[in-house]
């Protein structure tokens, strides 16, 4: 099932869907979502291919149109249906996939997911990795002064131009460390800066108020909960 915003009165519009395979048979159709009127005719199928409807929206004053998807019998439990790809667009014309040579081919495939992810790291990047409520830069690092410590973080992108920290609420931030030999993992941090920036890595400088075991390896955290932003980005989007 799929609403769509009531904005398509006076047009026709298609949805289609490419279909790899399937049991038993499928009808699609559009209805009125308040009046459960139908707009236009059903399609239904019963074998893999391209299963295309169009609507012609005349009245949108009692509800939003529904498109639905439903097997023609609902007495056997081996119904099933795959659907590799799916398109609406305006108009009476299915542009989703063409027949070449017998077989169905999306005329826009989807792109490669690892190739987009590497244009986006290129402008912006999350080091955190979160879990249970926290989220922990994945680098180690080192106490460099009694108030500093250093970590490197490296891009799996070059990033195209020097980044800046999106997120300076710096008190969500902890350290982990020693003072005096006894480990520490509550250390609250001042401040974060970037330093000997490489376009594959940088050196973040994590400030904290507390004296330090100079040398002693660290950890940086902060508690997140689920769904929440990162708690710091680097981006190179200007």
């Amino acid at each position: 099932m799929q609403y769509l915003e009531s904005n398509f009165s006076g047009k026709k519009v298609t949805l289609s869907l490419l279909i790899s395979q399937i049991t038993g048979s499928v009808k699609l159709w559009a209805r009125n979502n308040s009046t459960w009127g139908t707009y236009g005719n059903t399609a239904d199928a019963n074998s893999p291919g391209l299963l295309s409807l169009t609507a012609d929206i005349t009245d949108y004053s009692s509800g939003n149109l529904v498109f639905y998807l439903d097997f023609s019998s609902s007495s056997s439990s081996q119904n099933s249906v795959t659907i590799t790809a799916a398109k609406l667009e305006l108009g009476t014309r299915s542009t989703l996939a063409r027949l070449v040579d017998g077989e169905w081919v999306l005329n826009d495939p989807p792109p490669n997911f690892q190739q987009e992810l590497a244009k986006c790291q290129r402008y912006l990047f999350d080091p955190f990795m979160g879990f249970n409520g926290y989220a922990e830069l994945t680098n180690a690092g080192f106490v460099y002064t009694q108030t500093v410590c250093v970590f490197s973080v490296f891009f799996p992108e070059n990033m195209r131009v020097f980044p800046s920290l999106i997120g300076n609420d710096f008190s969500m931030f902890r350290i982990g460390s020693t003072i005096n030999g006894v480990f520490n993992s509550q250390i609250p941090v001042t401040n974060i800066i970037i330093q000997n920036w490489a376009s594959n890595r940088v050196l973040l400088f994590v400030t904290t108020s507390q004296s330090l075991d100079i040398g002693a390896p660290c950890t940086l955290w902060a508690q997140q909960d689920s769904g929440s932003p990162p708690p710091i980005l680097f981006s190179a989007e200007l």
